[in-house]
């Protein structure tokens, strides 16, 4: 008999003048209960790779809603919208999006150096998570976490 495993991410990001964004995913799959008894590594994999894609998806979700909110305020002129500034979130990622063993070494590195990285992200690329980076900007990232700790003390 199967076991039916259950994935869930709701985020919400606030917004100037009281506002928020808010999106969820959540996955449901079935896997054989063997797997936890025989492979705990192979079952904690897939549970993490369903995580990351909540987490992908829902943060797609937030820069689409983020997107949209111009557009709101153009078609619907009685809502109070705040002036918002360029971001560069909304353009087209050159050169992919962070990938898994990137984020794990960027939690993994934050974590050794005592460093918020969501903090350290929007501080150094203006995103609100690591998840929002880059290949390249990810890879900028953990060369300065492994090369010295000049990134903790600008942080600090």
């Amino acid at each position: 008999m199967a076991m039916k495993i259950s994935v869930g991410l709701q985020k919400k990001v606030g917004q100037p003048n009281f506002g928020s964004l808010g999106a969820s995913c959540h996955v449901e799959f079935e896997i054989d209960p063997s797997l936890v008894e025989s492979n705990l590594d192979g079952f904690h994999n897939k549970v993490n790779r369903a995580f990351l894609a909540c987490r992908q998806a829902v943060n797609a979700q937030l820069r689409q809603q983020e997107s949209l909110r111009p557009v709101e305020a153009a078609t619907a002129p009685h809502k109070l919208l705040p002036e918002r500034q360029p971001d560069c979130r909304q353009e087209p990622h050159r050169g992919g999006t962070v990938t898994p063993n990137q984020l794990k070494a960027i939690y993994g590195l934050a974590r050794r150096h005592r460093l918020d990285p969501q903090k350290l992200v929007h501080e150094r690329f203006d995103r609100y998570v690591p998840e929002d980076l880059t290949i390249r900007e990810a890879s900028e990232l953990l060369d300065e976490l492994k090369q010295d700790r000049s990134v903790a003390r600008s942080t600090a």
